[in-house]
Parts: structure tokens; sequence; C-alpha cells
């Protein structure tokens, strides 16, 4: 399953015009965001699953902010508004395609907030998808 939103088209120049404000000093949020993919497997599967050899650091951490791995929905519609939302990222360009660095604060009512590292890349003319997310020490 996947979770995706907005009906934008992102292209190579989207991609390169974007970089090239971000790298002008202008604050936007990652190109394309509106159709930010998050998927279940990389939630449920990955950052919420608290039995995951790799994941299950950031499942607990997770867990302390309030993000359950029944409910993986709440934890991407969160990480999907950083996204959108962003005043700041960091771009990488790798052999798979660009790569958007964001940070922002993620919480659950009752529970402490914490900052948080979104890594998402755009492949071609795909939407950004999410690569990974861990605690922001910065």
């Amino acid at each position: 399953m996947v979770f995706r939103r907005g009906p934008l088209l992102v292209s190579r120049d989207n991609v390169a015009a974007a970089t090239n404000r971000r790298q002008q000093g202008h604050e936007k949020p990652i190109p394309d965001a509106e159709r930010a993919i998050v998927s279940r497997e990389k939630l449920h599967g990955y950052l919420l699953n608290r039995s995951h050899p790799d994941g299950g650091a950031k499942a607990v951490w997770f867990g302390n902010l309030g993000y359950e791995r029944d409910e993986w929905r709440t934890l991407a519609n969160d990480l999907l508004a950083i996204a959108k939302s962003c005043e700041h990222y960091d771009t990488e360009r790798s052999p798979f395609g660009v790569k958007y660095k964001a940070s922002g604060t993620v919480c659950r009512p009752g529970h402490r907030p914490g900052r948080v590292l979104t890594v998402w890349i755009v492949e071609d003319d795909e939407p950004p998808r999410l690569v990974t997310a861990h605690p922001d020490d910065t």
C-alpha cells in the first residue's frame, strides 16, 4: 500500500529549479511535496517495528512520542507535513536521484515532542518518496 497525495508532476527540470532556489537561499517545501509518498512497508515494517534489526531503536523512539505500529498512517501524515512545510532542506545527488533532508517536530497528544530528520528521494519523474526518518541530533 502506498500513501500518496496530490496531482502534480515532477520533472528533472523542476528538481533542478528547486535545487537552484534552495542554493540561492529560498526557503520552500520539498519540490512536489503534495505528491509525496510514505509507504506502509516503510513505517509498519521498519520505522515502527520494534523487532526490526535496523529499525527497532527508531520504533522505540517513535513509540515514546506516541506513534504505534497499528496506526502507522498517523506518523505518515506527520512526516508528510514536514515535507510540505519545512523551512529548510538539504539536497544531495545520488545515483538513484536527488535526496532531500528536512527536519521537523512530531508528537502525539499526551507525549513529548521529538525533532526528526526525514530523508526523501526523487527518482526521475516520480514524486518524493520517504527513504527514512530518525531523531535529529543537530
